[in-house]
């Protein structure tokens, strides 16, 4: 009893800053993302799906690329949570140095590639190698504010590195680039990406006035080396259904996946607002005061707050995308042209793969604060390559709808990795059992909505019954 006391005393002390924290998360993601769901009507109609398709073909190679320039060490801000200020500030700017060394290199290799294959560096290579640090060093500070809950600092960040450069192409886009109208939208993202990143590195070198220290370099490539794997891992699985689809069935069939693929992004909003409140409380939680002993000698009193809050993150997460799923038909309807509508249905395949995603982002996390970073780069390394060597086989036979079952397919196999490698460390917490009604639920739901998803009248129908039951469930959260 002593344990769930104190348990329940430290959840209503933090209750205001958890509640605030969650609030700013997701108003930030929410009004980034409908500020840019405003602006696909203006994308769709004055691209051709052929230049809209390599809009999001750059992009996905400037998602892959911050990964490999930066080495992922924006998770080592992870390895030193629980550090006084004192370390934290020069350990991070000894961090930064070693990533501005990494991009500085790597750049260079790549540039003497480029000039050997193809004769010359081409303008928008510099321009993504560029952006992609910008955004390697934009996920360094976003990552810092999230570990240590400066949820105000993170959400203005968020905003403005997304408002701000679709402000600029809404203004410029009917005057430049018009033969290369992708343009219009990817120069501004850069710059303002460029000018973030000048202002972060001030910042940062300014307060840890430390730029090599070998102790803290190797530090900081041990934890990371595995985790540049996984991160790169998962940028590859989140981006290469686009590459290979623009590759085997062309720009446009790129284009209209991509334009799906986005429309989702609206579930990222939930998944985000719930990662990164699950993700303060986590790190934050010291579990080993709470039981005051060891927290592997007692597990099941650990377990039970791990796995009781897991579960209510579950609920709200699961009603939120499938709700979105059920009324993504409309929202299609209304953003984009005719060209777009007969592809709907994949918005269900789609929002599946993001629910499994959901599911083992808790046991992802679990990992880091056990330090097992290689076991997390072992699974995101295996779906990866499944995930490739799947869509090379169903995208020439099923197109957009195979892109997305492959995804699905290796998403399953990383969740049951993941799941193994938790239960090795500690049986009892996130088991299984926990994800298997989620799983059922949304499989079957799914399944419905692909049945009915050109009957507004039913598909709304069965919503409303879906919520009717779930109810008891979002209310819980309301009571973290």
């Amino acid at each position: 009893m002593k344990f769930f006391n104190k348990t329940k005393a430290s959840v209503q002390t933090k209750k205001l800053g958890e509640w605030k924290a969650t609030l700013w998360y997701t108003a930030a993601s929410l009004f980034t993302k409908a500020f840019g769901f405003l602006t696909i009507p203006l994308y769709t109609n004055l691209l051709t799906t052929g230049e809209y398709g390599y809009l999001n073909t750059y992009n996905a190679w400037i998602s892959i690329c911050s990964v490999i320039v930066g080495l992922s060490l924006n998770n080592a801000v992870i390895s030193i949570q629980k550090e006084q200020k004192e370390i934290q500030n020069p350990y991070q700017s000894c961090v930064l140095a070693l990533s501005l060394v990494s991009f500085l290199g790597i750049s260079i290799i790549i540039f003497l590639g480029s000039i050997w294959i193809m004769g010359e560096v081409s303008g928008i290579l510099v321009l993504a190698l560029i952006q992609s640090y910008a955004v390697f060093v934009m996920n360094f500070l976003l990552q810092e504010m999230v570990l240590s809950n400066q949820y105000i600092k993170y959400s203005l960040l968020s905003v403005a590195s997304g408002v701000i450069p679709v402000l600029i192409t809404c203004a410029i886009i009917p005057y430049f680039f018009q033969n290369q109208r992708y343009l219009s939208v990817i120069v501004p993202k850069a710059v303002i990406a460029v000018g973030i990143m000048g202002i972060g590195m001030a910042f940062i070198f300014g307060r840890g006035k430390m730029f090599y220290n070998k102790a803290y370099w190797k530090q900081s490539l041990s934890y990371c080396i595995p985790i540049i794997f996984h991160t790169l891992a998962l940028s590859l699985m989140l981006q290469a259904d686009r590459i290979m689809l623009s590759y085997f069935e062309g720009y446009e069939e790129s284009g209209i996946y991509s334009f799906i693929y986005n429309i989702t992004l609206v579930i990222g909003v939930v998944v985000a607002a719930l990662e990164n409140t699950w993700k303060t409380w986590f790190f934050q939680t010291d579990f080993r005061e709470h039981a005051s002993i060891p927290m592997h000698e007692d597990p099941l009193l650990v377990s039970y707050q791990i796995n009781a809050k897991a579960k209510v993150y579950l609920v709200c997460g699961e009603a939120g995308i499938l709700a979105f799923v059920y009324v993504a038909p409309e929202v299609i309807r209304f953003l984009a042209n005719e060209a777009y509508w007969d592809s709907a249905y994949l918005t269900a395949p789609i929002a599946f793969s993001y629910i499994i995603s959901l599911f083992y982002d808790f046991l992802v996390y679990y990992e880091y604060r056990e330090n097992a970073t290689k076991r997390i780069a072992s699974a995101s390394l295996a779906a990866a390559i499944l995930n490739i060597l799947l869509n090379g086989i169903a995208i020439p036979l099923w197109g957009a709808m195979g892109a997305a079952a492959a995804t699905i397919a290796s998403r399953l196999v990383q969740f049951g990795l993941h799941l193994k490698t938790v239960h090795r460390l500690e049986q009892t917490v996130l088991p299984f059992r926990l994800y298997l009604p989620f799983f059922i639920r949304s499989a079957f739901m799914m399944a419905v909505f692909l049945v009915f998803y050109t009957m507004p009248v039913v598909r709304f129908s069965i919503l409303g019954i879906y919520l009717l039951t779930r109810i008891k469930g979002i209310g819980e959260f309301f009571k973290l």
